[in-house]
């Protein structure tokens, strides 16, 4: 990658890679270890860290499998075609034969083959892959009669090969039961959803099409951290957006209601940077079944 990986800069057209320590570290972990997740901000170039160490291991391996995973397939593609065009720019002599180039998939003179695809239930269904790389993710749980399950979890503690195994635990449906929506995002004092939030927008949606005798009320949450009445407004504002969102996705705005409570519903105490996170939040609440 750092010899002959070249990216698009926007004020100097195609560049050589030029990795930074971490990226270097990167991709070493992507290689020593077979779980890695990677929590970086946003514009600090892990995609085109992971796009290269991908290129690497299809052209170096013969006949395996990689997938690349996004909340959208348009995602997906674009990840794939950095790829492609990091491809396209390497010297000839390391260039294969290719026996398909789509938007969709590449497949190597090798036999080595990489797709792009969204998150869904049947992305991948019936293929093994050798490496598999999901932008960002999420884990949502349903089951008729009670409510639905949202978690982030991490696999940074896991260092072998077993299965990864978690107890999901679901709530009846019932007047007063809250659920907290934790793969919803906004920016920092900001009420814009980011779009990685429609994931589990839509699970909510599909929730209350399926259950429609249930009204609930969306609240905002905030840490301590800051002006309270500016605090209050924001949680209001997110909330409102959330809101919103469902109305415009087809959801009858008399089922449903929203309410900012600033700091003033803490989950644990805000003495840690961790806890503090933990208390800005978005939940929804079962307000009443008709």
């Amino acid at each position: 990658a750092k010899n002959y990986v070249k990216i698009v800069s926007l004020d100097h057209g195609l560049v050589p890679f030029d990795m930074y320590d971490f990226q270097e570290e990167l991709i070493t972990n992507f290689h020593e270890n077979r779980f890695n997740i990677a929590k970086l901000p946003r514009q600090t170039g892990k995609s085109t860290t992971v796009v290269s160490y991908l290129l690497h291991y299809a052209l170096f391996n013969d006949n395996i499998r990689i997938a690349i995973l996004a909340n959208k397939a348009e995602t997906a593609r674009e990840l794939l075609g950095r790829l492609q065009l990091s491809y396209e720019n390497l010297p000839k002599w390391l260039q294969q034969g290719v026996g398909s180039w789509n938007k969709g998939s590449l497949e190597l003179e090798n036999g080595s083959k990489i797709v792009a695809a969204s998150t869904s239930s049947s992305a991948v269904r019936g293929n093994s892959f050798n490496i598999i790389f999901l932008d960002e993710f999420a884990l949502n749980v349903s089951k008729n009669g009670y409510m639905f399950y949202s978690e982030n979890f991490s696999l940074k503690e896991k260092n072998d090969s077993k299965p990864y195994l978690m107890d999901i635990p679901l709530q009846p449906i019932d007047t007063g039961t809250i659920v907290e929506l934790k793969n919803i995002f906004f920016e920092t004092n900001k009420f814009d959803l980011k779009d990685e939030s429609k994931v589990e927008l839509q699970k909510l949606i599909n929730f209350l099409n399926v259950n429609k005798n249930i009204r609930i009320e969306i609240s905002g949450h905030t840490d301590n951290v800051g002006d309270k009445k500016l605090n209050q407004v924001l949680s209001q504002n997110r909330a409102k957006s959330v809101y919103d969102y469902l109305i415009n996705n087809g959801i009858d705005k008399t089922r449903l209601s929203f309410k900012g409570y600033g700091d003033t519903k803490p989950v644990v105490a805000n003495d840690t940077p961790e806890n503090k996170a933990r208390n800005r939040r978005t939940e929804f609440k079962v307000v009443s079944l008709k």
